[in-house]
């Protein structure tokens, strides 16, 4: 078996993978809700009739949950496209140069170098320190000093994923605040990734959706893929209160972006999936990850201190632990290597908080392989 560092579960085309880690989905399942809406769906009703081409509907929705404007609300073929597409408004409107920290998720710096860009933005990137465990700090605000130059920036923006992908860390909430504050008095837009926030305890208090209205240089983009396990459908909004932004953004978006069966399961996530259903699963992230930080620790692996529903963590130097994710994957589990993202290394690994079950598995497959 050959594997790759790009590998992971929604690239895998073996059959002999049983549970797999690589990929960051709700370990409690996919809502029974949804599951209802699916067994009782008319096939000419999912798709016999074109898309609402706004998603006029699921806008509202989305529009009163979050207490923001339904016109200041964009909706994807998940949080992909519309980071793709934000990054070619950005082109569009004058951006020429991104902030991006590393290491992040692997897709804002795809978006910036993509052919559609022409020469591409100009990226700089901002390097977390391992001896702060892959924290943002007050270091931080004086990189944005440095970045914004004197005066005003409005050719500046910044990309933050929080929690990060794929340290888990949030940022500190007062740490945020000045960084908005301070990107406002340059003039520096900023686009702020929460789809791994509600799996977060205090989530709902750290997400920045509510800011918007007094903020029209904050867009915060979200996604119902990873917290209600369906990753299948593809579907993602993103929230800002600067119209001429939002004009472009939907300028450059393909008609129909988002289809019948997503607006839908959008639909009945947003109107009957219960708030029992979020509760238990951050409950049972919390749970799980705290048994997995334990037990790796116990095995020696160094782990990064995270918040959401995946582990960073970090084998020894050592021969015996290189290829992990190939020897894992021989014993049918599938782990992400991390050695292709900026600032880390093949010795970087990523897992999934998955059930007790999965995560015993896993925890006696590495204790027998390594102890």
């Amino acid at each position: 078996m050959i594997m790759n560092d790009m590998i992971h579960g929604g690239e895998w085309t073996g059959n002999d993978i049983k549970i797999d880690f690589s990929v960051n989905l709700n370990p409690a399942g996919i809502p029974e809700a949804v599951k209802r809406l699916l067994q009782n769906a008319h096939p000419a009703d999912f798709f016999g009739r074109y898309p609402d081409r706004e998603c006029d509907g699921l806008r509202s929705l989305i529009a009163y949950k979050y207490k923001v404007d339904k016109e200041n609300i964009i909706c994807g073929n998940g949080a992909s496209e519309l980071i793709t597409n934000i990054l070619r408004a950005f082109s569009i409107l004058g951006i020429r140069k991104v902030m991006l920290p590393i290491p992040t998720f692997l897709g804002y710096e795809r978006g910036l170098k993509a052919p559609c860009l022409g020469d591409g933005l100009d990226i700089v990137f901002y390097s977390l320190d391992r001896r702060e465990d892959l924290a943002f700090t007050e270091r931080f605000l004086d990189a944005i000093e440095e970045f914004a130059g004197k005066g005003i920036s409005e050719d500046k923006a910044l990309i933050l994923c929080n929690p990060n992908n794929p340290t888990g860390r949030l940022m500190d909430k007062e740490l945020f605040d000045k960084v908005i504050f301070l990107c406002k008095e340059h003039g520096i837009r900023i686009v702020v990734d929460e789809c791994f926030l509600g799996f977060c305890a205090d989530g709902d208090r750290r997400s920045l959706k509510g800011i918007t209205a007094d903020n029209p240089h904050v867009c915060v983009i979200d996604a119902f893929t990873k917290l209600y396990s369906i990753p299948g459908v593809r579907l993602g909004f993103m929230i800002s209160e600067d119209k001429r932004f939002n004009d472009t953004v939907r300028s450059i978006l393909p008609e129909w972006n988002v289809s019948v069966p997503a607006c839908e399961i959008g639909r009945v996530i947003l109107e009957e999936v219960k708030a029992d259903y979020l509760t238990e699963t951050r409950e049972l992230v919390k749970r799980e990850r705290e048994y997995l930080c334990e037990e790796l620790k116990k095995l020696g692996f160094i782990v990064c201190p995270g918040d959401t529903c995946f582990i960073l963590f970090r084998t020894p130097e050592e021969e015996k632990y290189d290829d992990l994710q190939l020897k894992l994957a021989e014993a049918g589990i599938l782990i992400r290597n991390c050695g292709n993202f900026k600032g880390l290394d093949r010795y970087d690994h990523r897992i999934a908080v998955r059930t007790h079950r999965d995560n015993e598995i896993l925890i006696t497959i590495l204790r027998e392989c390594f102890v």
